[in-house]
């Protein structure tokens, strides 16, 4: 590992001198016009070290961009990525932490943001260099994985030879540090190949462009950061249950009007049993059959009358 000595504001770390060329490639042509996507992913585990590394090549992009990096250009959510990337000056650095959920093909298959997709397809304008963080790099849709980003860094755990305790037992140590680097074909070449085998990341040292390392340095402030997410990740709960509590209430309406089971679960998009587990977990509430209770009573005296 060659050293490049990086000091963004009062933090010194190093930065893997292999990863120099293309990160310097991004910040010369973003002051040309350009935008860019840049995928960080986990090899499909957690704690792999992805959002240390990616607020460190954001620290280090910013710098040669001559913008701002701090809390306020980290977000953990496609609503808050769009809202963040209109405010903040042209040529900032975003990271998208653990975007999995907005951007990933699976769940685009049920539910597609395409608010998000064409927001990435239009940010140009914003002349942004966004960082998207997420565990598993198959999950990306491929219009993200391939066609988007630029390149990805896919970080993944190092085990150890084994180690016999004092006591004689024989343990391996796990560790973190090591990245696999793709530029826009090798990645295109893991998604594709990696895709046919069951998301197999066994390929990766096969089709990625070189390889490098990293190490343990966080650069901005962890506790507002911890804070932030737990913040978001509470309200997306909240908002999901509430679009749960909904679909309770619309499957329930169907079902007085007389629709069957299954014609319900055609019209909703969900299998029987998903919807049955719905309305377990959603019971009607007592306001919900006193509002029911009353436009069935206003009815009636409407048809009276």
């Amino acid at each position: 590992m060659i050293i490049l000595k990086v000091k963004f504001e009062n933090i010194d770390y190093n930065l893997d001198r292999i990863f120099q060329k293309p990160l310097d490639t991004i910040c010369y042509n973003i002051d040309d016009g350009w935008d860019f996507i840049i995928l960080i992913t986990g090899s499909g585990l957690t704690r792999t070290g992805k959002s240390t590394f990616a607020q460190q090549i954001a620290a280090y992009c910013s710098k040669q961009l001559g913008t701002t990096f701090n809390n306020d250009n980290v977000v953990f959510g496609g609503k808050q990525l769009i809202d963040v990337a209109k405010r903040l000056p042209k040529k900032s650095v975003i990271i998208d932490d653990e975007s999995r959920e907005d951007v990933s093909g699976k769940r685009a298959m049920e539910y597609m943001n395409k608010e998000l997709l064409d927001f990435f397809n239009e940010c140009g304008m914003y002349n942004h260099l966004i960082i998207l963080v997420a565990t598993d790099f198959f999950d990306f849709s491929k219009s993200i994985a391939v066609t988007r980003s630029e390149m990805l860094f896919n970080l993944t755990r190092i085990v150890s030879d084994p180690i016999t305790l004092k006591d004689g037992r024989e343990v391996v140590k796990l560790q973190r540090g090591h990245i696999d680097f793709f530029d826009r074909k090798a990645k295109r070449k893991l998604y594709i190949f990696g895709k046919k085998s069951a998301d197999d990341y066994e390929i990766s040292a096969k089709y990625r462009s070189f390889y490098g390392h990293f190490t343990d340095t966080w650069i901005i402030d962890r506790e507002k950061y911890n804070t932030a997410k737990i913040n978001y990740i509470e309200r997306d709960r909240s908002q999901k249950r509430n679009a749960w509590r909904i679909l309770a209430r619309v499957i329930r309406n169907l079902m007085n009007a007389g629709y069957k089971a299954g014609k319900i679960a055609k019209l909703c998009e969900i299998s029987i049993n998903w919807q049955e587990k719905i309305l377990r977990e959603y019971p009607q509430k007592k306001t919900e059959i006193e509002s029911e209770t009353k436009s069935t009573a206003e009815d009636t005296l409407e048809n009276d009358s």
